[in-house]
């Protein structure tokens, strides 16, 4: 799933369950495979896997018995197949016709607030998009910026002009341009941790005044100042 937004009125639990049985549901593993599979974090709650992101105990702690892990497991074994009277399974096909992508669960008044909120974010036009500002055209302030020749920027390096222009590229391309860190990255031919690592250091130096007047002339023609 992309995500699950939940009101507070439904059980954590429940949700828990649905997510994690959806590799099963996709014929992708067997109920006794899951519990070692690394296709959801079922086997991270049971203690099969490691994971630093996923708070096994708070969810173990909604099964107040003996075995709270045994009776973890019990439950999520127990809500497949699903059941048409399964709460959660109604809402979600009831609020996103089963799409599988992203779901909402809640009251409907909940379900429409959340939409909305989704449909607003995705109405609002990418300063690249309405300021016809394209990545390779980034690139050529940039060389032109720092002297660089065509393909330097595309070459690693630590501490020196090519790192600048690389951090300097992420920077911008982001925070300016509304270009997303996967589409950087791509661009870059690196991981998106490795441009948001770019970004992290460049902003670490950006508030020395010079270097903030320089972007500024750098982007004289645009209304609005480089973020910090």
């Amino acid at each position: 799933y992309d995500a699950a937004v939940a009101s507070d009125e439904i059980g954590l639990s429940d949700l828990i369950r649905f997510v994690n049985l959806e590799p099963v549901r996709q014929g992708l593993c067997t109920l006794d495979q899951l519990d070692h599979s690394s296709l959801s974090g079922h086997s991270i709650i049971l203690g099969n896997k490691k994971s630093t992101f996923i708070d096994r105990q708070s969810i173990l702690k909604q099964f107040k018995t003996a075995t709270p892990k045994d009776s973890y497991r019990d439950f999520v074994r127990d809500g497949f197949p699903d059941r048409e009277d399964d709460e959660i399974v109604k809402l979600i096909r009831e609020a996103n016709s089963g799409s599988g992508k992203q779901f909402v669960l809640g009251d409907a008044e909940f379900i429409k607030k959340i939409h909305q909120i989704n449909e607003n974010r995705y109405t609002q036009v990418k300063r690249h998009i309405s300021e016809n500002m394209q990545l390779e055209k980034l690139h050529r302030k940039i060389n032109e910026f720092l002297c660089l020749e065509k393909d330097e920027l595309l070459s690693q390096g630590r501490q020196n002009v090519k790192s600048t222009a690389r951090e300097l590229f992420a920077h911008i391309a982001t925070k300016r341009f509304d270009f997303t860190n996967a589409e950087v990255a791509r661009y870059l031919r690196v991981c998106n941790s490795a441009v948001s690592r770019m970004i992290s250091r460049f902003e670490n130096i950006i508030e020395e005044e010079y270097l903030k007047t320089e972007l500024e002339l750098l982007f004289s023609g645009d209304e609005e100042s480089i973020p910090t």
